[in-house]
């Protein structure tokens, strides 16, 4: 994986809990789609989308976890960098876990 491969996983997962991010509307759009596949009426769409939102931002975390590893590994110096951008991510994932189990979470 590249530093360009690294950005873009980066991107997606920005601002995760806002409207507008790429992981936002992917969830929704997802969530959408099986609502109405599926007739599902009485499903907390906002609350699947939370939790859809949270799952996919701790898996992308996990594989920018890894490439940063290896990028440490290549120069010691990004450590502080890399450390920095870990405590970002940690937060954001909590927050994202604090969202998706509240039952009244909107997205």
């Amino acid at each position: 994986m590249s530093l360009d491969n690294l950005d873009s996983l980066s991107l997606i997962i920005q601002r995760a809990d806002e409207h507008d991010s790429l992981l936002g509307i992917m969830a929704r759009m997802a969530v959408d789609n099986f609502i109405q596949k599926h007739s599902l009426t009485d499903i907390n769409r906002d609350q699947v989308v939370n939790s859809i939102a949270q799952r996919i931002h701790g898996q992308i975390a996990q594989l920018i976890y890894e490439q940063e590893e290896s990028i440490k590994k290549a120069d010691p110096g990004l450590e502080q960098d890399i450390i920095l951008s870990r405590n970002q991510r940690r937060i954001e994932q909590r927050y994202l876990q604090d969202k998706s189990k509240s039952p009244e979470s909107s997205s």
